[in-house]
């Protein structure tokens, strides 16, 4: 009972802004969410941005300062306008991309054994190493090259360049509503990329170092979900050939997303 009071006050409650948190699917969308949920200072980051797929994201709405704040995850390849039967607009999206050779790798280790064991995966992949082992690497990056994902049947989040165009598209059009992130400048100069979040929501720059600290001591890698948690992670399992066979292929698309250093020098 107490909770079904609970979740119809949240229904009717006011919201005074709302927050996506966009990423193609293994390219840091967590980690933000631990960023987020530490940058308000809530202890759960999965209710304080709850997953738009799986949760009702009306039901815990968070305070800053004196709004009422819903934030959500996504993997949409569109700016989504409604949630469990509630059209609305957002104050704010923040997308963050990743070196599509990483995600590969990481999509690659999700769908193993090692995470989930995808059953939409008609080869059996025991680990990202087991692939590698068996010679099997190139059939997976045929697969990611031809598809631009390793879950096709993932259908909201398309494949990986449609996904990161559309959101650098809008970012570019209207950087007041999107900001756009890259998992790399995360890594590296994290305070700063998180001052930028901490700006939008609302919160005072004095949190941001501890957010992001704090995130990356809750999302160590620990070669399951978070499996490596690092950049150029590809040049460690893809050979060369296969790295500038990508970029032969793609090479003014991911020079627009930000990739044009994806070649070693």
């Amino acid at each position: 009972m107490a909770l079904l009071v609970r979740m119809l006050g949240a229904l009717s409650m006011e919201i005074d802004k709302i927050y996506g948190i966009y990423s193609f699917p293994k390219s840091g969308n967590t980690w933000m969410r631990h960023i987020v949920s530490n940058l308000i200072g809530c202890e759960n980051a999965y209710d304080t941005v709850p997953d738009v797929y799986s949760d009702n994201i009306w039901n815990n709405p968070v305070k800053i300062n004196s709004d009422n704040v819903v934030f959500y995850k996504s993997h949409s390849r569109s700016i989504l306008a409604n949630a469990h039967g509630r059209a609305f607009e957002h104050d704010h999206i923040f997308y963050i991309v990743r070196n599509p050779l990483d995600v590969f790798l990481s999509q690659l280790n999700y769908v193993s054994d090692n995470v989930t064991s995808d059953q939409n995966i008609c080869v059996p992949i025991a680990s990202v190493d087991s692939v590698l082992q068996a010679g099997n690497l190139n059939l997976f990056f045929g697969a990611f090259c031809v598809f631009g994902t390793l879950q096709p049947k993932f259908a909201d989040a398309g494949n990986w360049f449609e996904n990161a165009e559309f959101w650098k598209q809008k970012s570019e059009a209207n950087p007041d509503r999107v900001t756009y992130l890259r998992y790399e400048d995360l890594l590296e100069n994290g305070v700063e990329e998180v001052a930028k979040v901490a700006e939008k929501i609302g919160v005072e720059r004095s949190r941001v170092e501890f957010a992001y600290q704090q995130s990356n001591s809750q999302t160590r890698p620990n070669g399951k979900f978070f499996w490596k948690q690092k950049s150029g992670n590809y040049l460690e399992y893809l050979p060369l050939e296969l790295v500038h066979r990508f970029w032969y292929l793609n090479q003014d698309r991911l020079k627009r997303l930000g990739y044009a250093d994806l070649i070693p020098s």
